[in-house]
């Protein structure tokens, strides 16, 4: 079937498209890391450590969380490391980009619009590295669609609900958001 040369090769053809889809998408889904400045989600001092893999938790996550994800900076109370919560966060973030617990987290610093403490990247930046690391995660595509929400930026933030729900339409948090 696909060697006879007087046919087309739908097969061949169909993964060249899907290739350059694939591409396109790559460099239209980092367009927004340029704009903003992020920097590349895959090239960090530590990690990065993907927080849906297990083996990640447990070799090197808990260390992460030991020292810079106390309840502390989790409730936004203070750094763990320093006086500041961005620091402790920032690093988080860097060496796990889709850490669930802290993307809520950023999130909720963000909206309490507490002032900026250092020389850290902007807020969204966390949040679409998050997305480029981690794709097909729900719980990054709904914290990232908080945090455009309280950002006031309700457009893109029902876009970051409809791709949690389409990724994993079970995931109920997205579809509480979205409503």
């Amino acid at each position: 079937m696909f060697t006879d040369p007087a046919r087309p090769q739908p097969v061949r053809r169909l993964l060249a498209l899907l290739a350059c889809l694939w591409l396109a998408s790559q460099a239209a889904a980092e367009e927004p890391l340029q704009a903003l400045d992020c920097g590349d989600p895959f090239a960090n001092g530590v990690g990065p450590y993907d927080y849906t893999n297990a083996l990640d938790r447990a070799k090197h996550i808990v260390t992460v969380e030991q020292y810079h994800f106390n309840a502390d900076v989790q409730a936004l109370r203070g750094g763990q490391t320093s006086a500041y919560i961005m620091t402790d966060l920032d690093y988080v973030l860097r060496a796990v980009p889709n850490h669930h617990q802290a993307l809520a987290a950023l999130a909720r610093y963000a909206s309490q619009r507490l002032p900026q403490e250092g020389d850290f990247m902007p807020t969204e930046c966390y949040f679409l590295r998050a997305v480029i690391f981690k794709p097909d995660d729900p719980v990054v595509r709904a914290a990232y669609g908080v945090f455009l929400t309280q950002a006031g930026r309700a457009d893109d933030a029902e876009k970051q609900f409809l791709e949690a729900i389409r990724i994993d339409d079970s995931y109920a948090e997205a579809h509480y958001n979205l409503g």
